[in-house]
């Protein structure tokens, strides 16, 4: 048994996964412990390929705990319910891109589970969100397509927005963020968006688009920078970047095949 690679490392947990075949990595929510506290961590398994690891059992994870070792006491593999919040760039410079967005966000909608929940949202220099959490995109996608768009990129802000609503909501908290660029306009630092991940366990996906638009003057070409994947890296979901053709549906079906194949540890 060797061990292999870790994905998602933070000051106070490791997460890493042990077998005899190819390297794994693993995705973990960072977390901090409390004394007594059962301390849960969603993980997933994929390989160098990007795809899901399935049917390891308890014994292949091992956590570490200021690099001290510690046998995990919970260990389920079942399929947790999703309450999701979808979170799209609406400035200016997506102008372009959110019709595609949509319909994937329609046919990601789709293929989730009946117990599973999703609201959507937007951002630019506000922030807005559809009525309430609904399983049927026949509810959502009109909804989402009526929220305007806007100038500005208040990433941050629509972050903690989506933490506060999701508080409280059983399963997996997701948010998934997609955006061109850096947030612009919050007065909200990144440094408080990553304090809020790691206290209130949801994991975060970010899609990074790359875009290009007319500014009035010259074409512009949008790229995210680091920031937007330091957002995602620490909360067990992970960073995804598309081209400007890039099947963006792919990019949401395999976030949808993560989420249900996640593995639950405790102790």
């Amino acid at each position: 048994m060797a061990s292999l690679q870790v994905h998602r490392t933070n000051r106070w947990l490791t997460v890493a996964a042990l077998a005899c075949a190819a390297s794994v990595v693993v995705a973990a929510q960072e977390s901090t412990l409390q004394s007594g506290q059962l301390l849960q961590l969603f993980t997933t398994a994929t390989d160098q390929q990007g795809q899901v690891v399935s049917g390891l059992i308890k014994d292949d994870f091992v956590v570490l705990d200021n690099d001290k070792p510690q046998t995990p006491t919970l260990f389920e593999i079942d399929v947790q319910p999703i309450t999701a919040i979808v979170l799209i760039d609406r400035s200016a410079s997506m102008i372009g891109t959110f019709e595609p967005l949509v319909a994937a966000v329609d046919r990601f909608v789709r293929a989730l589970r009946p117990q599973d929940q999703v609201r959507a949202g937007t951002f630019s220099d506000k922030v807005q969100f559809t009525s309430h959490f609904t399983s049927n995109p026949d509810e959502l996608i009109p909804e989402l397509k009526q929220l305007a768009f806007g100038n500005g990129t208040k990433l941050h802000e629509a972050l903690l927005a989506s933490f506060d609503d999701l508080r409280g909501k059983p399963g997996l908290r997701v948010v998934i963020a997609i955006t061109d660029g850096e947030d612009t306009d919050s007065r909200i630092p990144r440094s408080k968006v990553l304090e809020r991940e790691r206290t209130d366990n949801v994991i975060v996906y970010a899609i990074g688009l790359e875009t290009q638009y007319f500014n009035g003057q010259q074409v512009v070409r949008n790229i995210p920078g680091r920031g937007l994947r330091e957002l995602a890296e620490q909360t067990g979901g992970g960073y995804l970047e598309a081209r400007r053709n890039a099947n963006i549906a792919a990019i949401f079906a395999r976030i949808n095949q993560e989420l249900h194949s996640h593995y639950l540890l405790g102790f």
